[in-house]
């Protein structure tokens, strides 16, 4: 299958970052529009995005930045205490701390977004079944 990915906060490491998009979301959008294209011509038909989704509205940006796709969320699950341990291991400075922070509050946000969640596992379980299968196409898109 045909693929690109893409880690969205790389899209979005500009500083100072504006205090109405902390997390410079509009930015990482705007950049994801070009680099999907740029992969769309070279032949990719998927894309794999890795980012936090805190919101159903954010979705619209998603769509936005690839025209006809259906998105699909896939959520990895992991005790507060992991997602702390895994977020000071990486972390450094203010990001450090402003995204320990930002996890204390992602379980009220998976709960807005569950019934568009279509594949859940908790981080360090093996899948028993292979994602692609569920990578849905790009709304009657060929290349």
């Amino acid at each position: 299958m045909r693929h690109a990915v893409v880690d969205l906060d790389a899209l979005a490491w500009c500083f100072p970052r504006p205090s109405h998009d902390p997390f410079y979301q509009a930015l990482a959008l705007r950049n994801l529009a070009f680099v999907w294209e740029n992969y769309r011509q070279e032949g990719a038909e998927r894309l794999v995005i890795a980012r936090v989704i805190e919101s159903r509205d954010e979705l619209a940006g998603y769509q936005a930045a690839v025209p006809g796709a259906t998105i699909t969320i896939v959520r990895l699950r992991a005790s507060p205490e992991t997602l702390g341990a895994r977020l000071d291991r990486r972390g450094i400075g203010i990001s450090k701390a402003r995204n320990l922070r930002r996890s204390s509050n992602w379980p009220s946000c998976w709960s807005g977004l569950a019934s568009r969640t279509t594949s859940s596992r908790r981080m360090g379980e093996p899948s028993t079944r292979s994602p692609a299968p569920s990578w849905p196409p790009l709304a009657g898109k060929h290349w």
